[in-house]
């Protein structure tokens, strides 16, 4: 048991310190929230540029990866043969990461900047704002909604 316990202390360790955190959210919400975001502030004014450093050096990485012999093994059977040529495999990424852009942050943004620069016109009243809110985001997605069908 001792052996197994050694072999999976990753494991254990992690789901103890998710039942920590589970218990401590169930119990005391507001404590933990208070925490959390005090944590997440100190990490980001601390810590940003580290963050930004580790995701540079994963790019750099991948790309000599790319670039370098492990570029090149091959992923399955030494005899199996590509199922779509290398241009079609770009056309594919290239519409995967277009469309999660149009689905992720085409429904939202254009009419969230409007809304946003209208909400801080000193000049439109309370009651104004909150109609501009709730149409412009209905009349913004209906014609985004014809153009990309059409």
């Amino acid at each position: 048991m001792l052996q197994k316990f050694k072999k999976d202390t990753v494991f254990y360790g992690s789901l103890l310190s998710m039942m920590v955190m589970i218990f401590w959210t169930i119990f005391n919400i507001d404590t933990f929230e208070k925490g959390a975001n005090q944590l997440l502030g100190f990490l980001i004014s601390k810590f940003s540029w580290f963050y930004l450093g580790i995701m540079l050096s994963f790019v750099y990485f991948c790309v000599w990866l790319a670039c370098s012999k492990y570029g090149k093994i091959k992923l399955g059977k030494d005899e199996d043969e590509a199922e779509y040529p290398f241009l079609s495999w770009l056309s594919m990424l290239f519409s995967a990461g277009m469309g999660i852009g149009l689905i992720f942050w085409g429904v939202a943004e254009n009419p969230l900047i409007i809304i946003l620069t209208l909400w801080e016109c000193r000049e439109l009243q309370l009651q104004q704002k909150y109609f501009l809110c709730k149409n412009l985001f209905f009349i913004g997605e209906y014609l985004r909604g014809l153009l990309i069908q059409y």
